[in-house]
């Protein structure tokens, strides 16, 4: 522990590193306490989706974490995860069942999202700082769609071990580089209008983890950004042009990561 009060992460272990070095972390109480209470909070969420028949998985920063080193390695803003859920399931269903999940713990969530194949919620606390306050993200797939998640183990703030499920390597560099690419197109008024944000620098550190990952695969990556991009195309295309679509993705991508 530092002088200032401040909690070094090197107190939890060495962590996956890309090659260059990164610069020694150091979290304030509050930022290890919203990060312990997100942990408690995914994990609520798999339990509840195990007792539905679902599939939670994360995805975003926690997620990196859960799948290179197993550990915690920087403060995360918010939470993101995926819900993986039978083709006749009603969103409805799975709305009211987390909200009753998150209705018993002492964070006051508010429910600021809902269109239908995602869901938003916020900790209601006005006088709080933005990055402080707490956020879960998750988007709502059937269980017909081609997506692959990998069980891993996560180790919180206080060293215990939490299972979790996570998108795959491939599947969280394939959605980095869709963000990331459209991001890189879009004005800073239309961001702010769809209140999306630019490429921040953790994301560059969490691209380069995932791409030092023993697990990385440059061609499941590109098949997985292929599907993807099949996936969110309005018009029908075959898998050669998505595959030379995610081909220029990628090439792009790696620019804006560099």
């Amino acid at each position: 522990m530092g002088r200032d009060g401040k909690i070094s992460m090197s107190d939890f272990g060495e962590l996956s590193k890309a090659p260059e070095a990164q610069a020694e972390l150091t979290l304030s109480y509050e930022q290890l306490d919203k990060m312990g209470s997100d942990v408690k909070t995914l994990s609520t969420l798999r339990t509840f989706a195990k007792d539905c028949g679902y599939t939670f998985a994360l995805t975003g920063g926690y997620a990196v974490d859960t799948l290179v080193g197993g550990k915690i390695s920087r403060f995360h803003g918010d939470m993101d995860g995926i819900m993986i859920t039978p083709h006749d399931t009603l969103n409805t269903s799975i709305k009211e069942g987390i909200e009753e999940r998150l209705l018993i713990e002492e964070t006051p969530w508010e429910l600021v999202k809902d269109d239908g194949t995602s869901l938003e919620f916020r900790e209601k606390a006005p006088f709080k700082e933005w990055e402080m306050l707490r956020r879960l993200e998750l988007d709502i797939y059937s269980s017909d769609t081609d997506i692959k998640v990998v069980t891993r183990t996560l180790k919180d703030i206080d060293g215990h071990s939490h299972e979790f499920e996570a998108l795959s390597v491939e599947g969280l560099l394939a959605a980095k580089v869709l963000s990331a690419v459209r991001l890189n197109v879009m004005t800073e008024e239309d961001r702010v209008q769809q209140e999306l944000r630019e490429v921040k620098e953790s994301d560059k550190v969490d691209f380069n983890r995932l791409l030092h990952s023993p697990d990385f695969d440059e061609q499941a990556t590109l098949n997985a950004l292929a599907g993807a991009i099949r996936y969110i195309s309005d018009d029908e295309i075959t898998f050669l042009e998505a595959e030379k679509e995610a081909n220029e993705h990628w090439v792009k991508a790696l620019e804006i990561f560099r």
